[in-house]
């Protein structure tokens, strides 16, 4: 019987080495594989180019994933994915031409937001922090006033949100082509371009503007602590929002 035992131990050293380089190569595959958002179907990952114009070129500083820096900003953030592209004024962290080009859009740059405005005076002061780790990106900058974005490289879903401290008022615009056509529910706001639906999504937030038929503007008051998200796709649908 020792004898068998001891036959045994080489085997068992060999399997448990293999067993692990297994587990090991899983990992590894795994973690080069597109991450995939819940119901947002393929992600993929953004670089962001701190710019003096909103022309991406090679003197722009550019932050790709992983990276996590607090860097002197210049006057515009530029973000580009695969799927989605928008950039940021970093004085009022104003979104500019949020564009989503994926499946839910037929293959075509869909521009959803000609903007989103956070309305307060003067500008932000300080560093710029940015994380730019897989399909996310985020942003952060000010004292004072203080403002948060963050947004994902993903097909469709929950895909982006600006979050400011203390809370302020936001105006959004809608691209070409689309229209605020109701709420889903609880405080949202539904918006089409007669292809794919999608919604305004706050937190802690108020809409000042009444509902206005095929109306391209809405304007929130968001309190501290709050947000507003921006939803399209199967989940827009699930909460009822229709194209």
């Amino acid at each position: 019987m020792v004898r068998t035992t001891r036959g045994l131990l080489p085997g068992l050293w060999w399997l448990g080495g293999a067993l692990i380089v297994a587990c090991l190569l899983v990992l590894i595959a795994s973690s080069t594989k597109p991450a995939e958002a819940a119901k947002g179907g393929t992600c993929a990952s953004f670089v962001a180019y701190n710019s003096a114009d909103r022309v991406v070129s090679a003197d722009d500083q550019a932050f790709r994933p992983e990276t996590e820096r607090t860097v002197q900003p210049r006057a515009f953030m530029l973000v580009r994915g695969r799927y989605a592209d928008f950039d940021v004024r970093l004085s009022k962290f104003e979104v500019l031409n949020y564009t989503l080009t994926s499946p839910l859009t037929g293959g075509r740059r869909a521009e959803i937001f000609a903007r989103k405005t956070p309305q307060f005076a003067g500008v932000l002061a300080g560093p710029l922090t940015i994380r730019v780790v897989r399909e996310h990106v985020r942003l952060e900058r000010g004292t004072g006033q203080s403002l948060k974005i963050q947004a994902k490289d993903c097909q469709q879903g929950g895909i982006f949100q600006h979050e400011p401290e203390p809370g302020l008022v936001y105006t959004h615009v809608l691209g070409a082509g689309f229209r605020y056509n109701g709420p889903p529910g609880e405080g949202s706001l539904c918006f089409t371009n007669d292809v794919f639906p999608g919604y305004d999504s706050p937190e802690v937030a108020t809409r000042l503007t009444p509902l206005n038929g095929q109306g391209t503007t809405s304007t929130w008051r968001v309190e501290s602590g709050g947000r507003m998200g921006m939803v399209v796709g199967e989940d827009a649908v699930e909460n009822g929002c229709t194209a």
